[in-house]
């Protein structure tokens, strides 16, 4: 038990790792000069062969496959948008905790499954996150009554969040550094098309046919079962993650793979390489640390050094006397009687022989003391304490001096987009609804009438806002590479947020319905820009053995914006729509501020492994 301990407590001084079944280096070595002109790191093996594979059929597959995940997530997202006014006996407050379970799930999946992910890979965690997401999306459509329907939205939720992570990093870690930036934007680009065809769809067949909400609602499960199915039987593993992870026959065999779908030669690497290499990583890392040991005890006075030695040697020798003391039977008594005189007299005696046998013998009694207990229950119940004590010291590890800063600022560009975005987006039919009835309502004390939810127009004004995110998309994709994530991203998020400001004030002073259907479209068509930047910079911004945690754990705030803007959005839209929006905007102008700081843009770079 002293031993766990001295290892947390050496882990937690030292946050430096090596892992036996995958690599994690973190180094406290401090870095001079700008974050954003950082050093180029050494091409791995792995990157090499990616840049050897270039983009090809593999690629474009896998772009269909996951795009269509995406899709699938923006279907569900959005489907509970149309849902919403249709919905009998419920009140703006119960349809905004509806769509807040929703995000709650999100939220959860997100977080959960970006911490598996990096433990039993990217692809297991996609299907079962889009299983969920199609299973409980059907099931939400038979629900006979509003708990029922709570619990399957709150449920296929945790399928959303969970998939998210997956799709992301696996499109990053499939992609050689030149391009890379394009393929995940066109990943995000599916975000649009899951978006028309949900708004179609409702066009269609609650506009048009005006068939019941629950046939909609069950038919926007597709997607994500379609998906399912071809992520099972064509998408593999990454080969980052099995690198990682040091299963390098893996590795090879995914490299392979690769190849021959793009019609290159079989990669010739061999598995002795990948090994050196990664002892290579491994002894530079011990040598980094043992200089940053060695620099920081060269730094302490003599004196503070020769104190601490003492107060370990008084811990040393304490530890000591407490193994003779709980040192059980006759026999141990005896055989400790010398160690015990050793310790008391000279603490330079050789007693590790006697100190390994009194712990084995402790342990012994500990298993017989246990009795009957059984054992599946004690290994099960040290796995799932080992599982979480992992996964606590890996979300740390986001937090280490290297991307303390990154984090933070992530963290707080994911809630801010996530709550101006999803706000307005969730409440789109609604808001069209409604903004008829608002363009003064700052003067008014009359209550808003309520709103024709089978208005043809309505359906026809939000799948125009939805379309918009074609250009949108177009224009980012050309200018992720050249301007850069960062810059694209601050653009996307001050643009939108002053279109949201712009729109607040014409509706306080009265506008038709025109303009506001027309801002609509520019809020999307911008703001679709930060969503695809933010998608590259966030997965590029952490290694490979952390990229689907900090995807999770960043997923994971931005849905807790989202879970804020719901609650929020149901309380105000009916008679606040200006302020609401307002409040939107300044919410979207925080975050575009918030990126202008963010550093270590990695503009075809190349994705790290490890943490300098």
């Amino acid at each position: 038990m002293g031993d766990e301990q001295a290892e947390e407590q050496t882990q937690h001084d030292h946050p430096s790792e090596l892992h036996n079944d995958h690599l994690v280096v973190i180094t406290s070595s401090e870095r001079d000069g700008n974050d954003d002109e950082e050093e180029e790191e050494e091409s791995s093996i792995v990157e090499k062969e990616l840049e050897r594979i270039g983009v090809g059929v593999f690629h474009l597959k896998a772009a269909i496959i996951l795009g269509l995940g995406n899709a699938a997530d923006a279907v569900e997202v959005l489907a509970i948008s149309f849902v919403l006014p249709h919905i009998p006996d419920t009140s703006d407050s119960e349809k905004g905790f509806l769509s807040s379970s929703f995000f709650v799930g999100m939220l959860l999946g997100g977080l959960v499954c970006g911490l598996l992910s990096d433990h039993v890979g990217r692809k297991p965690c996609l299907i079962a996150s889009l299983f969920l997401n199609s299973l409980f999306g059907l099931l939400s459509a038979v629900s006979p009554n509003f708990p029922l329907l709570f619990l399957c939205r709150l449920i296929a939720g945790i399928g959303v969040g969970g998939s998210v992570p997956s799709v992301f990093t696996m499109a990053t870690e499939f992609m050689p550094k030149h391009g890379r930036g394009v393929f995940v934007t066109v990943i995000a680009w599916w975000w649009m098309i899951g978006a028309v065809y949900t708004a179609g769809t409702a066009w269609l067949m609650m506009g048009i046919w005006r068939l019941h909400w629950k046939i909609f609602l069950a038919f926007c499960s597709v997607p994500a079962a379609l998906c399912t199915l071809f992520s099972w039987i064509s998408l593999p593993e990454t080969p980052r993650y099995y690198y990682a992870r040091k299963n390098f026959d893996k590795v090879l065999d995914v490299l392979s793979e690769m190849s021959r779908q793009n019609g290159k030669m079989a990669t010739q690497v061999s598995v002795t390489e990948l090994v050196a290499e990664v002892a290579s990583i491994e002894n530079k890392s011990k040598t980094l640390k043992e200089a940053e040991v060695r620099k920081k005890n060269e730094g302490e006075p003599k004196a503070q050094s020769k104190q601490k030695h003492k107060r370990r040697l008084g811990a040393a020798t304490e530890e000591k006397k407490k193994l003779i003391e709980n040192a059980e039977g006759e026999e141990s008594r005896t055989e400790t009687t010398g160690f015990r005189e050793r310790v008391e007299g000279d603490d330079k005696g050789e007693d590790i022989g006697i100190a390994r046998q009194s712990t084995v013998e402790k342990q012994q009694d500990e298993v017989e003391a246990r009795g009957n207990q059984p054992e599946e229950r004690t290994t099960t119940r040290r796995e799932i304490e080992r599982l979480v004590k992992r996964t606590a010291r890996e979300i740390s590890y986001l937090f280490h001096p290297d991307l303390l800063r990154v984090t933070v600022l992530l963290c707080l560009v994911w809630f801010t987009l996530n709550f101006g975005w999803y706000g307005l987006v969730s409440w789109t039919p609604t808001l069209f609804h409604n903004s008829n009835n608002n363009n003064n309502a700052h003067n008014s004390t009359e209550p808003t009438p309520t709103p024709d939810p089978d208005s043809v127009d309505v359906y026809r004004d939000t799948f125009l806002s939805q379309a918009a995110n074609l250009p949108g998309n177009i224009i980012s994709s050309l200018l992720v590479d050249r301007l850069g994530r960062k810059w694209l991203l601050v653009c996307s998020m001050l643009g939108s947020g002053l279109v949201a400001g712009l729109l607040s004030l014409l509706l306080w002073q009265g506008t038709s319905q025109g303009v506001v259907v027309a801002l609509a479209c520019l809020f999307n068509g911008i703001s679709v820009g930060g969503w695809n930047s933010l998608d590259v910079l966030s997965a590029e911004s952490f290694p490979t053995v952390l990229r689907t945690t900090a995807m999770g754990v960043l997923a994971a705030v931005g849905r807790i914006g989202s879970v804020v803007a719901q609650i929020v959005y149901a309380q105000l839209i009916s008679d606040r729509l200006p302020e609401l929006l307002f409040l939107s905007a300044l919410v979207m102008l925080a975050g575009g501020f918030c990126s202008i700081f963010l550093s270590g843009d990695r503009t075809s770079k190349n994705l790290s492994d490890t943490v300098r």
